[in-house]
């Protein structure tokens, strides 16, 4: 900023100061000449003055805009503000009932799996026992537990989309194995064709599927039971078809041929023919899947 003294004569002392808004106000008289100052856009007091009163300089309309969205962009900052807030509590409420949720299942689980790991102890249990003491008690035992389990583990698969897996051969055998228990218990050849199943595939799919014990599991236990069953009831209907005949509806099928090629034909050719013919059958499944 410049400053600059006017109207003075030269060798005369210098006047009272006076400042510049005094001199525009009339009351005020002017002592001595006015200070005069020089803006950096060139224009000086006196000069902004005049324009303010000419009405060419901002007027009061223009300031009050400028107020109002300064109150505007507060409030907009406040309800922002609020906003995000708001949108936090909401998250966090969320977490907290998600959390609770998780709680609440957790503790229905494991009331769940309490239930089935005594339910699957008690059962190996009594199916110890039916096979060494009680041994009419094993067609009786699966008749009732093997519908029971497969149809869970059904309506399990179809409910997780996993119902390609139920064309699996221990499904085939145990489905045989009913039909012979509640239709023809009588028929040598169709036993001896379980028997070959029971006491093959399915006794070595729980080796190579590594089938195991893990009682809180009903999935584990369904495939264990599935796999071992079919073997202890066509054992027990081959070495003890009188005890097993005692309660059962009608006698089991008690006397063989001894001829090697008759047990060869329908304990081992019959039997690997019917897994050789699912197998077949199972990939031609697979197949036509895949070309869908």
């Amino acid at each position: 900023m410049i400053v600059g003294i006017g109207d003075t004569e030269e060798c005369q002392p210098p006047p009272e100061f006076t400042h510049p808004l005094d001199a525009l106000d009339p009351s005020v008289p002017a002592a001595g000449p006015v200070l005069d100052i020089v803006t950096i856009d060139g224009t000086t007091t006196a000069d902004a003055v005049a324009k303010l009163e000419d009405g060419h300089g901002p007027s009061n309309g223009i300031l009050a805009n400028q107020s109002l969205a300064v109150e505007k962009s507060l409030s907009n900052s406040s309800s922002s503000s609020a906003s995000s807030s708001d949108k936090a509590i909401d998250a966090v409420n969320h977490v907290i009932e998600r959390e609770d949720k998780l709680q609440q299942v957790t503790k229905r689980t494991r009331t769940l799996e309490k239930i089935i790991f005594v339910t699957s102890l008690s059962s190996l249990i009594l199916m110890a026992y039916a096979l060494v003491v009680l041994q009419w008690l094993l067609p009786y035992y699966y008749a009732v537990s093997a519908p029971l389990l497969i149809g869970l583990r059904i309506g399990l698969y179809i409910k997780y989309k996993w119902q390609y897996f139920l064309i699996d051969f221990c499904y085939f055998g145990n489905t045989l194995l009913c039909i012979f228990l509640w239709a023809t218990p009588w028929l040598p050849e169709f036993f001896l064709v379980l028997f070959g199943l029971a006491h093959g595939p399915l006794a070595w799919a729980t080796v190579l599927f590594r089938n195991s014990l893990v009682f809180h599991n009903t999935d584990k236990m369904t495939s264990v039971y599935i796999h071992v069953l079919p073997l202890f009831v066509t054992y027990g209907i081959r070495w003890y078809p009188d005890r097993l005949s005692q309660h059962w509806y009608t006698a089991f099928v008690s006397t063989f041929s001894e001829d090697v090629t008759y047990m060869f034909i329908w304990l081992v050719a019959v039997s690997f023919a019917s897994f050789m013919f699912h197998m077949v059958r199972k990939l031609l499944c697979f197949i036509c899947c895949l070309t869908l």
